[in-house]
């Protein structure tokens, strides 16, 4: 019988399909529905710093304009301890109900709300925490340099709070992602989830407003994931896992193949129900006893580029067909 034992991040998962992080995993309904269907392990929807400083907001306006400067003071630093109490409460709920590993995870902006509320997460019994870092480089002046510096500060920052083991959630625009990943691993960051897809904007020409552009991924997005794992997956102590684009059993087994320990899956849920990660996971035990293997580890990474024969080809595979015609 095929074994689909896998893990992530340090993390052990009965199998390598992880539901990620968004409204599917915003409820213990949809946490239960995933677990219930398979699922390896799930990443709670990302807790966003205007969640957090929304309660404390709404409690800064109630203060009368004569209250002590103290008081606003207290409030802001209260809400560093019981901000995302819902939060906080589903993670909780979660542990207690799923026999599978729950990641929480986090979108900030100041540094001080990365670093408080990671120490109220792993209390909360979080088995590992996801950083979902979304920096938008609209800045001229700012080099690239000095956003992977911020990027590496906010690891550093929660690092100091917490011992659980940290994943961060990368976007593919940066001009060598390979530097970053090492900058990460020398960071003691456990996995990388390779890539982040942002929410797209698009313009109603009826209306004259923004609009949400394409909600979800594509089947054929996962190739840019394929190709970086596959290039990086024995160059660093650490996990990567792929993300977006991963909608059916045949692209998450190309990315084990890849390297990736973990897929993490969305836009197929959201298509196709929650019954697609049972059948994924059929297909991929059924894809494995025909190939012979028994286990994950037996053909995880026999595909990245250290292994291959042809390694060039991982870098320079359509510029040498179209010079070449090489199939």
């Amino acid at each position: 019988m095929a074994e689909l034992i896998s893990s992530f991040a340090g993390v052990r998962i009965r199998n390598p399909l992880i539901v990620s992080s968004s409204s599917l995993t915003g409820t213990m309904s949809g946490l239960r529905k995933a677990a219930d269907n398979g699922a390896g392990a799930v990443v709670l929807k990302s807790l966003f710093e205007e969640q957090i400083s929304h309660g404390v907001n709404q409690e800064l306006a109630r203060l009368d304009s004569n209250a002590h400067t103290e008081a606003s003071d207290y409030l802001k630093q209260m809400g560093m301890h019981v901000g995302g109490k819902e939060y906080l409460d589903l993670l909780t709920e979660a542990k207690n109900t799923l026999e599978i590993p729950v990641f929480a995870s986090i979108n900030c902006i100041g540094l001080n709300w990365w670093s408080e509320f990671s120490a109220q997460l792993e209390n909360a019994g979080a088995d590992g925490l996801e950083l979902n870092i979304g920096l938008l480089p609209r800045n001229p002046a700012e080099t690239s340099a000095a956003i992977e510096e911020k990027i590496f500060g906010i690891v550093d920052l929660v690092r100091s709070k917490t011992k659980l083991p940290i994943t961060v959630k990368l976007g593919a625009a940066f001009t060598n992602i390979a530097a970053v990943c090492a900058g990460l691993a020398s960071r003691d960051v456990k996995g990388i989830v390779l890539f982040n897809r942002f929410y797209q904007l698009d313009i109603n020409l009826d209306s004259l407003q923004l609009q949400p552009g394409v909600v979800f991924s594509n089947p054929q997005d996962y190739y840019l994931s394929l190709r970086w794992i596959s290039l990086l997956h024995c160059e660093f102590v650490l996990d990567f896992a792929a993300a977006t684009g991963i909608h059916d059993a045949q692209a998450a087994l190309r990315c084990i193949l890849a390297g990736a320990p973990a897929v993490l899956i969305c836009s197929t849920v959201y298509k196709n129900g929650y019954g697609v990660i049972r059948r994924m996971l059929d297909e991929m035990e059924a894809w494995m006893k025909g190939k012979g293997y028994s286990a994950i580890s037996e053909f995880k990474g026999l595909l990245c580029q250290q292994e291959s024969e042809t390694p060039a080809a991982y870098e320079r595979l359509q510029y040498i067909k179209a010079l070449t015609g090489i199939n």
